[in-house]
């Protein structure tokens, strides 16, 4: 008895059918494949660009806020040296004509 080419005969003797596909169907199935490795790989690529862009971003904000903590102290302490100096200049009496 010959069987079609659809069946395949296993140890167990049962028939189990299995799917055929023309060359043009497995070579577009190829193509899809490597289509979506190409796509991952672009994919990966973009998040660790976006990974480096922000690493950079939280590297600019811890900067700008110790900048800021410095400003700040530099404030407070013109500001207390700007009320010494003046503590001082109302020491000084100017005669007026």
């Amino acid at each position: 008895m010959k069987l079609s080419n659809k069946f395949n005969v296993q140890n167990t003797g049962k028939y189990t059918a299995l799917p055929i596909y023309s060359q043009d169907e497995i070579l577009q199935t190829i193509e899809l494949v490597a289509g979506i490795a190409v796509a991952s790989q672009e994919q990966a690529q973009g998040v660790a660009q976006v990974t480096v862009g922000l690493q950079l971003i939280e590297s600019v904000t811890q900067q700008n806020s110790a900048v800021a903590e410095e400003s700040a102290s530099a404030s407070n302490e013109m500001s207390g040296m700007a009320t010494e100096l003046s503590d001082l200049i109302h020491r000084f009496k100017v005669k007026t004509q």
